[in-house]
Parts: C-alpha cells; sequence; structure tokens
C-alpha cells in the first residue's frame, strides 16, 4: 500500500480543502441543523459543480476510485460540513459498476440532478418506517430485499429523523411497491457487498476527520484557558490523553487508507477489513471527542462552543450503518469466518 499521495490525489485534497475552508463553517452548520434538510443546499451544489461525486466512480467496472472519495470524506468530517457524501457517492459507485443502460442515472446522480442514497441497515419490505441516510433530500433510495438491489423511489410519506447530528436522515416507508429492480442473485450480493464496505470506509474517513480537528479545537483551548492559575494544558490529566488521541487517530486513518485501498485493488479481504477500519474508527473518534469535550468543562456543552458540534456528529455515525453492537458483531464474523455477515 502506498502512503503518499500522487500527483492526482494531491491534487483533489488541495481543490477540497480550499473550498470547505472558506465555505464548510461552524455557522453554517448550526444553520443548517435548524432548517428541513439538515443540508446547506449552497455548500452542496459548490462541491457537486467542483465534482466531488464524480471522483469516486469507479476507473474500472469492478474497482478504484474508493481513496480519492474517501480523502474527499474525511475533509468534510474535519469541517463537519452539512452535506451528505458518503451515501450519496457509494450509491452511485454501486450504479456505475451495473450495464450501460443506467449511464444515464449515473449522470444525473454526477450534476446533481437526481439524488439517490443508500439504505445498507435495511431492506425495501420492512414494516416500519426506516431510517434513510440524506433521506431530506434524496429522490431515491438504494436497498436489498429478496435478493436483489432495488431502487425505491422517495414516498410522499418523508419525516425527517431527530437525530443527534441535526443531519438529513429521514424515516421512509420503503415497502417494495413502485421499486425497481437494478440486479438480482449473485450480482446483487457482490454489488451490496462492495457498496456496504464503501459506506463503512467513507463514514471512517470522515470520523477520522472530525476526530483531529476536535482535537486540534481541544488543544487550542487548553494552551488559552487557565484555571488555579495555570494554563489547563499543563495537567497531565488533560495533555496526556490528546496526545494519545493523536497517535490512535492516525492509525485509525491508516487502517481507513488500508481500507479504501483493499477495495480499490479487488483484495478477497476487503469486506473484513473496511468493517474494522469503521469499528476502530468510531471507537477512536467518539473517545477522542468526549475528552475533547470534557477539556471544556462545562463550555463543552454550551451550543455557542463549536466542539459540541463534532461530538454530536461522531455519536450519531453509526445510524448510517445500522445498530453498533450488531455492526460489532458482523465485523468479527467477517474476521473468524463464522455466524451472520449481516
Amino acid at each position: 500500500m502506498r502512503l503518499a499521495f500522487d500527483e492526482i490525489e494531491e491534487a483533489v485534497a488541495n481543490t477540497f480543502s480550499r473550498i470547505l475552508e472558506r465555505e464548510a463553517t461552524a455557522e453554517r452548520a448550526r444553520e443548517a441543523e435548524r432548517n428541513a434538510t439538515g443540508v446547506d443546499d449552497q455548500l452542496w451544489k459548490m462541491l457537486v459543480r467542483a465534482g466531488a461525486l464524480e471522483v469516486g466512480i469507479p476507473t474500472q467496472s469492478e474497482s478504484g476510485g474508493l481513496l480519492l472519495a474517501a480523502i474527499v470524506s474525511e475533509m468534510i468530517g474535519a469541517h463537519i460540513a452539512p452535506v451528505p457524501f458518503s451515501e450519496i457517492v457509494s450509491a452511485q459507485r454501486l450504479i456505475a459498476r451495473l450495464e450501460d443502460e443506467n449511464a444515464g442515472l449515473l449522470s444525473e446522480i454526477a450534476s446533481g440532478a437526481r439524488v439517490i442514497t443508500i439504505t445498507v441497515a435495511n431492506g425495501c419490505n420492512a414494516a416500519e418506517p426506516q431510517l434513510v441516510p440524506a433521506g431530506t433530500i434524496a429522490d431515491a433510495t438504494l436497498v436489498r430485499a429478496t435478493n436483489a438491489v432495488w431502487l425505491h423511489p422517495r414516498p410522499g410519506n418523508v419525516v425527517k429523523a431527530e437525530t443527534l447530528d441535526g443531519g438529513s436522515s429521514a424515516f421512509w416507508t420503503t415497502t417494495a411497491d413502485g421499486a425497481q429492480r437494478l440486479a438480482s442473485a449473485d450480482v446483487a450480493e457482490q454489488l451490496w457487498n462492495r457498496a456496504e464496505a464503501d459506506v463503512r470506509v467513507l463514514t471512517a474517513s470522515e470520523l477520522v476527520g472530525m476526530a483531529e480537528r476536535a482535537v486540534a479545537i481541544a488543544a487550542e483551548y487548553a494552551r488559552t484557558r487557565n484555571q488555579f492559575g495555570r494554563l489547563i494544558g499543563s495537567y497531565q490529566g488533560l495533555s496526556h490523553p490528546l496526545a494519545d488521541a493523536v497517535t490512535a487517530i492516525e492509525g485509525a486513518r491508516l487502517l481507513t487508507r488500508k481500507a479504501a485501498w483493499s477495495v480499490d485493488t479487488n483484495d478477497p479481504e476487503y469486506e473484513a477489513i473496511a468493517a474494522m477500519a469503521f469499528v476502530n474508527a468510531w471507537e477512536v473518534s467518539q473517545k477522542a471527542v468526549s475528552h475533547c469535550l470534557r477539556v471544556h468543562g462545562g463550555y463543552g456543552f454550551m451550543s455557542e462552543y463549536d466542539i459540541q458540534l463534532y461530538y454530536r456528529r461522531v455519536k450519531a455515525a453509526p445510524l448510517r450503518i445500522g445498530s453498533w453492537p450488531n455492526e460489532q458483531s458482523r465485523t468479527s464474523n467477517l474476521i473468524y469466518g463464522y455466524g451472520s455477515r449481516a
């Protein structure tokens, strides 16, 4: 695995770093939480025009592109940009692996004309309303049910979910009525396994970005806040866990990029590596942001301080995948080869 960025990766990183530094502010994240969709529509359109959704399209019919998308996802996390990305790119990558008759659908997604998300936690035959990532703005969602991949249109009874992160998830009634079958049997299984790996890798990358920026915020606060006549950063109980978090986050980044590389290169173990990357990134990031919140003391819980934005988003991230205990079980099953992978 190559650790340094190549010329294309460097260009992608520089391009989206500049956009997000300028546009994705904490104030705009707060504004998005208060609107009906949880999305900054202006920022979303800007990222689409800049080609954010196209960087993850596989370079071949089966592989490529995930590492580039992971780079963008990490930056989106660092800036807590109130836009859907992981779920949209993962849906687009699945469609890109289908036959040529879906080329028009793919171009609609890339241009922003149509928003298609993916729901990896549930099937379209569920009796109860299901939590759909980016469901407030999506025109359709990909789901898997009855050994097939379906494109399910937006129902009329969409209800924005009151999640901890104030994001764009919504409850949909995902019955099979009106759904379009995209793939069946073994093809559906292969497509869905890759899509699930994509979602986990991109979410892990976003978590790494959030955790790293949260530690930077906490470290800056510790360098300026005085308590008992001393800067709080001089107290080992605060400074040492921050140092530990830096090391753990770098390890999570390495595993996440290894997971992206494993998907891009068709590594036989890509599913297990992607699952490990997500579990590790969430554990590392939630521990990091929890300590960063404590560094701020009581201020950390106040809406005026940015650290609570990172804390809430990290805590809510597993909702895109499903139940956190189930995710841990699934990861162990993939690694040790027993039980269910669902």
